[in-house]
C-alpha cells in the first residue's frame, strides 16, 4: 500500500513535531516535579542518577509512557524513515488520549494527575501540549 495517499504529508510532519517539542516540555517539567519530591525524601541526586532513577524507580517509571510517545512521535517524523500519513494520524491520536487522561492505564493517569495538581508549572506545560494536540487534531478533523 505504497500509493501517494500514505505518504507522510508535510504538515503532518510539523505537527508530529510541534507535539512532540511540547510534549518533551511537559515531560522535563513532570521529571523535575517528581525530582523535587525525591531529593526532600533521600538527599541530592547528579543527572547521572536521575537518568538510573527515571529508567528504574517506581516513582519515575509512570513518566516512560510520555517519553515512549515522544520517540515514537519523533520516529514518525524523521525524514530517514517517515511514518505513513495513517500511522501518524494514530499517534497523534494517542497523544491526544494521553493528554486528556483518559489512558487505560488507570495507574498511569492517577499519578499523572497527581503530579498535575501538585506543579503549577507541571499543569501549564501539560495546558499549552493539550492545547497544541487539540488544535492539530482539529485542523485534521
Amino acid at each position: 500500500m505504497n500509493n501517494e495517499t500514505d505518504l507522510l504529508q508535510d504538515a503532518t510532519r510539523a505537527q508530529l513535531d510541534q507535539v512532540s517539542q511540547a510534549m518533551l516540555r511537559l515531560h522535563k517539567s513532570l521529571l523535575d516535579d517528581e525530582r523535587i519530591i525525591y531529593e526532600a525524601a533521600y538527599g541530592p541526586v547528579s543527572p547521572n542518577d536521575l537518568f538510573r532513577l527515571a529508567l528504574g524507580h517506581s516513582q519515575f517509571t509512570w513518566l516512560g509512557k510520555i517519553l515512549s510517545l515522544i520517540a515514537q512521535l519523533d520516529e514518525a517524523a524523521s525524514v530517514r524513515r517517515p511514518a505513513t500519513e495513517a500511522q501518524a494520524q494514530l499517534l497523534l491520536a494517542e497523544a491526544l488520549v494521553l493528554l486528556k487522561l483518559e489512558h487505560e492505564d488507570e495507574i498511569f493517569v492517577e499519578r499523572f494527575q497527581v503530579a498535575l495538581a501538585r506543579s503549577t508549572n507541571a499543569k501549564d506545560k501539560h495546558n499549552e501540549a493539550l492545547k497544541i494536540a487539540t488544535a492539530e487534531s482539529e485542523s485534521n478533523g
